[in-house]
Parts: structure tokens; sequence; C-alpha cells
């Protein structure tokens, strides 16, 4: 059940270290993909995030936003709950 977020927090551990930007997307990837797979919308969200905010200001910042806003407009609940309210900031960053 962990999996998606373990993947998540080695793949920010790496960005952190200075690993290669392919290599630390590639991570992110892998955990979007499980957290689908396991239905866990917030690992998603969290993962959504992470790579939302690495590709902040880059060429793959449309498409990071893009993923980031599908999964956060999933949710009906739990609106004010750290993760979901830092989704929000961003997508309303971004905006501006």
């Amino acid at each position: 059940f962990w999996d998606a977020e373990l993947m998540r927090l080695e793949a920010e551990s790496l960005r952190l270290d200075g690993e290669s930007a392919h290599i630390v997307s590639k991570k992110f990837q892998q955990s979007l993909v499980v957290a689908r797979a396991q239905g866990a919308r917030s690992f998603e969200l969290r993962t959504a995030l992470n790579v939302a905010a690495v590709q902040q200001d880059t060429a793959g910042q449309s498409k990071a936003l893009d993923v980031l806003r599908e999964v956060f407009t999933s949710f009906s609940e739990g609106l004010n709950t750290g993760d979901l309210k830092a989704s929000r900031d961003r997508l309303a960053g971004a905006r501006s």
C-alpha cells in the first residue's frame, strides 16, 4: 500500500541530492503509476504536487499542472487538508 509514497519520497530524496532530472522524473512517474493502480489518490496527489513543483519554469510545467489539476479535481471531500490546499495554491499560482 505504501509503495507509491515510498517511490515519491525516494524521488524527492534523489532530487535533493542532485540526481539527474531524468532519473527523478522516472521515479515520480513510477509513483504515479503505482498510486493510480492502487487507487491511492492521496499518494497520487502528493506525487503530482511534487512533479508540478519540480517542473515549475520548465517546458514540462503545463503537462505537470494538467496532471495535478486532474487529480485535484477528483476530490470532493477533505478540501482543507494540507495536500489539497497546497495543490489549490499551486494551481492558482500557475494562473497568475
